[in-house]
């Protein structure tokens, strides 16, 4: 059974788990499996509000016998001493193209090094599945019906296609891959820098603004690019009414 299938297979509602120290079904670890089977990006934040930097991962090995799994090393780096790491950490799990995604709440035990290189160990305390991890709601757009323009200082012009945006911020599949343009890695890595970009739904209606990026991933088929999600630097209310404009003209054109 795929990722996606076992998330809408699960009722609409939350599910709690329970107590902490109790161990995760066999349902929740063939999740895991299959997110990383799938390479699924596991996305980790040091708030339960998700309103800090998001650091990127991939799951490993699972081991069900004592609720812990190995992930890959985060991007951005968190540090390497143990002692300095967060205590308690906050991860997502989403199926590509879906609200429905796992949340869960754990702790990084260990970093421990292997043949192929270092990774963490994630102790999980607690596995629940939701609706939408978004607390500004969404609109979706059908592809090619609204064009993005990044403009990072000193390199050509990347274009690519809205995804989604929220008055918190945009996903857009951009052409190419971007960890090889140095603005956008800089800007995902240090996260000190953004991107300019303009958002072009018709010859009428623009959004210019300001990209901080939260997470990239390079997707080969069918064609070569890059999925960003990044979040608004700032907006100015007269770019919260064009915003509303553009979202508002998206559900009716939709």
């Amino acid at each position: 059974m795929g990722l996606a299938s076992l998330l809408q297979w699960l009722p609409s509602s939350s599910i709690s788990e329970d107590p902490i120290t109790a161990s995760l079904s066999t349902q929740k670890w063939q999740v895991l499996n299959e997110a990383r089977r799938r390479r699924t990006p596991l996305i980790l934040y040091t708030t339960a509000e998700h309103d800090d930097q998001g650091y990127q991962s991939l799951l490993l090995k699972t081991h069900a016998k004592n609720n812990t799994c190995s992930i890959d090393m985060p991007h951005p780096a968190l540090p390497s001493d143990h002692l300095v790491l967060p205590k308690r950490v906050y991860a997502v799990i989403k199926a590509p193209g879906s609200y429905r995604h796992w949340e869960i709440e754990g702790e990084l035990i260990e970093r421990a090094q292997a043949n192929d290189g270092p990774y963490f160990k994630l102790h999980i305390n607690h596995m629940q599945f939701c609706n939408d991890r978004r607390r500004q709601k969404r609109f979706h757009f059908k592809e090619n019906t609204a064009e993005i323009c990044c403009t990072p200082a000193m390199e050509p012009p990347i274009y690519g296609d809205l995804d989604n945006i929220s008055l918190g911020g945009i996903c857009f599949n951009a052409r190419g891959n971007l960890q090889q343009s140095d603005a956008f890695y800089m800007a995902y890595q240090g996260r000190k820098s953004s991107i300019p970009v303009a958002i072009q739904l018709n010859s009428d209606d623009k959004l210019c603004v300001e990209l901080e990026v939260l997470a990239m991933q390079v997707i080969k088929k069918p064609y070569l690019h890059t999925r960003v999600r990044a979040k608004f630097k700032q907006l100015t209310s007269s770019q919260e009414h064009i915003l509303a404009a553009l979202t508002q003209k998206s559900i009716e054109t939709a």
